[in-house]
């Protein structure tokens, strides 16, 4: 016997005749034609990576068409019909032909119906966004503008559900942040036009996200509040309101609960500094004692909304993206590591699988509860994409065997790869227009990794990787269609890698291309006629990096001219009216040289930390001032030194040096010795077996020793050209302190730089394999 029998099935009670069923049939009655085709978009939807998509839509309005035309709809259907073409229209897309008259005709008729019954007044927001986003896609954004305003102010009541008159506010703040152009607050020169017209949309943009979090404070939704003070970061940070962006950031940190943390941790830090054993609970600044033991930080995240979860991670990914730019590299890498410490745990699926975020609202006591308000935020794969690029962009160190900056690139690369190989999840709502922004802003990420690659290649002096980085950037641009967006920065890496081969007349004009390119913009300005796609874009940053280079390459030609023309003069023994005439020539350049560097140096100040050092540097080289050039160099290192960009500190230093020559050897041995180190950690080699991500030129065996000795020379001596100035320095200094062992061996290791610099000269006319 079964100590578990199978339980029995029920017995049947009743009995289904032909009669019965005959019955029930005569019952149901068939669905009136019109109400069946409405019903039909929401039975045919498809999400846009669905074959049957496009069908679906055209469908969907052919369905909604006949049920218009047959005239047998109530008014409260009719309206919805009328919107949901419109809509449908929308995911067609507006460029195709008939269909934005169509959809103009159809939000013309639902607001009619609106108006003239007033118990259909909740498909007015709806409308009215609508209308407003037709008016951006007709290039009217005042009018767009101008309607948002009055739904705000003439429409919605208080008595309204939440999720409709928040949906209104947003989508306002979109349309005012979206009007505004890409011209940062802090840009220098006369104002235009354009640029005034850009600086109220910022101001209106601000006071509409201002008066919702008013509103939101005074309803008590605290989920409101905080994406509200997010979204006044944002815009601060995307318009460049550098000045305004540490107080926020530092209120909304607090807002969220992580403002404490990090003070934590910068007492730490500055206490590991300066060693001393700071007491963090005796400072009096802390008073939880889970946080200053680094417990119960998780239990907070995982205590919050998904909606704060969301906004956690964009603030933490606005943090660092500040401080890296300031050059704070202690305040980065602590909001990157809190970053890092979220994305390993599940924070991804508040995101869902679309980044759409349901906001729910308590009930109140006079009214049923509110629908919850959905927004669109990142999506939760674009967000992983962006941890890798944000993270290789804080990791400014280039020295040492695997540089961090390349690894994370190198693995960012990789992960978009995958996700691009992969269909997009998206909603069945969503058009073909999301997939492609959702396409453009991964293809876009992955040209920043591969930037990022080019540049530590450069700084590390792997040419043939910069190049090969270099040629996959440029074709996965044209791919992309993205070539207009970054032709300027693809012209600036061009120019880095010219300039570091010694290829003056190349760099130079590679400098000048990427300063045309990012020029700015004026409103009445055309781009050629066939060459709109190659124009480049207006960015003021690469604009004065591109300066700044091209400034640099002119006082070196002129440096190595003036010591040229030095050496010469000694060896031929020319009159002194012939002197007098080339010092002449050589002083109006360099007076010619100064009064363009003004203008680049007062821009770089306002353009973050490294072009801060970088001008600082020019400043030091163009000052006729002992003094002055030294508190430049001063305020230099001090920049460098707190962004841990050692490739600029290398360079700082050795400037330095060359100015205790004659007054403080010993000083100037210390400085060239630390030059010297971060110089040779440039080149630094993984060790056998420990590759490095992204190695375009690397050995994948069966070389013989010739082709590897090549390879450690061209990989392994780093900056050889900084290296060699400083051995020079370094021999002279032992020679002149009479250390002869150590200047024998000095020289030796001058000769080895020698041999290295002429295979970059070498290689530059393509004489070396």
């Amino acid at each position: 016997m079964d100590d578990n029998p199978r339980p029995s099935k029920r017995a049947r009670t009743t009995s289904s005749t032909p009669e019965d069923t005959t019955i029930c049939a005569q019952k149901l009655s068939p669905i009136p034609p019109a109400q069946l085709m409405l019903a039909l978009p929401s039975l045919l939807a498809h999400p846009p990576t669905h074959r049957l998509h496009t069908r679906s839509l055209y469908l969907s309005r052919f369905a909604l068409r006949k049920a218009l035309g047959l005239g047998q709809l109530e008014l409260s259907e009719e309206c919805r019909a009328w919107t949901e073409l419109a809509e449908v229209g929308f995911k067609i897309g507006l460029d195709e032909p008939g269909t934005e008259s169509e959809v103009e005709r159809a939000i013309t008729k639902a607001l009619l119906i609106t108006q003239k019954h007033p118990s259909l007044r909740l498909y007015r927001p709806q409308l009215t966004r609508l209308s407003a986003r037709l008016s951006s896609h007709q290039h009217n954004p005042k009018l767009a503008q101008s309607i948002l305003k009055r739904l705000l102010t003439h429409f919605l009541l208080p008595s309204d559900p939440p999720h409709v008159v928040y949906a209104s506010h947003l989508a306002y703040i979109t349309s005012l942040s979206s009007s505004s152009s890409s011209h940062p607050i802090n840009a220098t020169g006369p104002p235009s036009p354009q640029r005034q017209q850009t600086f109220t949309s910022n101001f209106k943009a601000r006071g509409a996200i201002r008066d919702l979090h008013e509103l939101a404070t005074r309803n008590g939704h605290r989920s409101i509040e905080l994406l509200a003070l997010v979204l006044e970061l944002k815009d601060l940070m995307h318009n460049g309101v550098w000045n305004d962006v540490g107080p926020s950031l530092s209120g909304v940190e607090d807002a969220l609960g992580l403002g404490l943390e990090f003070r934590v941790d910068a007492v730490r830090v500055a206490a590991a500094a300066s060693g001393a054993d700071v007491n963090v609970e005796a400072t009096g600044t802390v008073t939880d004692r889970s946080v200053v033991s680094g417990q119960g930080n998780a239990a907070k995240v995982d205590g919050m909304s998904s909606l704060e979860k969301v906004l956690v991670v964009h603030v933490l990914l606005i943090g660092v993206i500040y401080y890296t730019y300031i050059g704070d590299n202690t305040n980065a890498q602590t909001r990157m590591k809190k970053l890092h410490d979220l994305l390993d745990t599940d924070v991804l699926q508040a995101f869902g699988p679309h980044g759409i975020i349901d906001v729910p609202f308590p009930p109140s006591s006079s009214s049923s509860p509110s629908p919850a308000l959905q927004i669109q935020a990142t999506h939760p794969r674009l967000i992983l994409a962006l941890g890798f690029l944000i993270s290789a962009i804080a990791k400014r160190d280039p020295v040492g065997r695997k540089p961090k900056r390349r690894i994370f690139a190198a693995e960012g690369v990789v992960v978009v790869d995958k996700e691009l190989r992969k269909d997009v999840p998206v909603p069945v709502w969503a058009g073909g227009q999301d997939v492609q922004a959702y396409r453009a802003r991964m293809g876009r990420v992955k040209a920043d990794l591969v930037c990022e690659l080019v540049g530590v290649a450069v700084t590390r002096s792997e040419f043939d990787e910069a190049e090969g980085h270099l040629a996959e950037l440029v074709a996965h641009l044209r791919n992309c269609g993205l070539f207009s967006e970054y032709s300027a920065r693809v012209s600036l890496h061009h120019a880095h890698l010219a300039h570091a081969l010694g290829r003056d007349e190349r760099a130079s004009k590679c400098y000048k291309v990427a300063a045309h390119l990012s020029r700015r913009r004026v409103k009445t300005e055309v781009a050629p006629e066939g060459d709109d796609d190659d124009d480049g874009c207006e960015d003021a940053w690469v604009n004065t990096a591109a300066r700044a280079g091209y400034l640099w390459l002119r006082i070196g030609v002129l440096s190595r001219a003036r010591e040229a023309g030095a050496t010469a003069e000694s060896d031929s023994g020319c009159g002194s009216a012939s002197r007098a005439r080339t010092r002449t020539e050589e002083e109006l350049e360099w007076d010619l040289l100064r009064r363009e560097g003004e203008a680049v140096i007062s821009e770089c100040e306002g353009l973050g930390g490294t072009l801060q050092g970088i001008g600082k540097v020019i400043s030091a080289c163009l000052s006729s001032g002992f003094l002055q050039a030294k508190t430049h160099l001063r305020a230099a290192l001090a920049l460098s030194t707190g962004a841990q960009d050692n490739h600029l500190r290398a360079l700082v230093l050795a400037l330095v040096a060359a100015q205790y020559m004659h007054t403080s050897s010993e000083h100037a041995e210390a400085m060239l010795a630390t030059a010297e180190q971060l110089g040779a950690g440039l080149g630094a080699v993984a060790k056998s077996g420990g590759g490095v991500g992204g190695g375009v030129g690397r050995e994948t065996g069966g070389g013989g020793t010739g082709q590897e000795q090549v390879r450690k020379e061209k990989t392994g001596l780093g900056n050889a050209h900084l290296r060699l100035w400083i051995g020079e320095r370094s021999l002279e200094l032992k020679r002149r302190s009479g250390e002869d062992a150590a200047a024998t061996k000095q020289a030796g290791i001058n000769e080895r730089l020698r041999h290295a610099v002429a295979r970059v000269k070498k290689r530059k006319l393509v004489e070396v394999d």
